[in-house]
């Protein structure tokens, strides 16, 4: 199971049972022995961009940023914990109806793809992409089935 501790206040679209029950079915899925903690925190436009320029040298903003814990500074070495996740509330609304899916299942997209690049997946090659945008629809298709 995964823990998510919020660093900041979650959009009102996701609810407080969204949380526990997403960590249980991504732990489930991805066979974690241990209770794992995730922190996560919801960022304006403005800070996502100052956050992306810092970590990845890119000056825009962007959906989701993902930084393991051995990159979190400050953070005490714990196996279980797995690191920090930043989302952009408004550009997950944007990319939302660009898709024309509804807001919800887009944050919790952006949390579940945040998760797998915590545990190890990437999307560097047509082949990683594939797998992991795989996974990473079927948790989320999971979740919503099972919380709607």
């Amino acid at each position: 199971m995964i823990k998510f501790a919020l660093a900041s206040r979650a959009p009102r679209v996701l609810a407080g049972y969204d949380w526990p029950a997403l960590g249980k079915t991504m732990g489930r899925h991805l066979k974690l022995r241990h209770l794992s903690s995730v922190g996560l925190k919801f960022v304006s436009a403005v800070e996502m961009r100052q956050l992306n320029r810092a970590y990845r040298q890119a000056d825009r903003p962007t959906d989701v940023l993902s930084f393991e814990a051995a990159e979190v500074p400050g953070k005490v070495a714990n196996p279980d914990y797995l690191g920090d996740i930043v989302i952009c509330p408004s550009y997950a609304q944007a990319e939302a109806k660009r898709q024309q899916v509804d807001v919800k299942e887009e944050l919790l997209r952006l949390v579940v793809h945040g998760v797998l690049h915590l545990c190890g997946y990437d999307h560097c090659t047509p082949k990683q992409e594939a797998k992991m945008f795989k996974l990473q629809e079927q948790l989320v298709m999971k979740h919503v089935a099972r919380n709607t």
